[in-house]
């Protein structure tokens, strides 16, 4: 039996991996992005999303809250 691989799923792990080849360091400057060692955080939609800074996998939550790590995390 062949597993089916949607055009989404294939353009998501794509992009998860263009995104890798990209300075984070030039990109948390210039968008002012708030971060810590493993997630950059950005807002978009009234949504709060993370991206995971080896991986590129994107997630976000209904209760941004669950995400946000400590304060103490940021680096403005």
């Amino acid at each position: 039996m062949i597993n089916a691989v949607s055009n989404y799923e294939k353009t998501k792990l794509s992009m998860a991996n263009v995104f890798l080849q990209y300075d984070q360091d030039t990109m948390i400057a210039k968008f002012s992005l708030k971060h810590d060692p493993s997630w950059l955080y950005l807002s978009f939609v009234k949504r709060i999303y993370r991206i995971n800074r080896k991986s590129g996998n994107v997630q976000w939550s209904e209760d941004d809250c669950d995400m946000l790590p400590p304060l103490k995390s940021y680096r403005f």
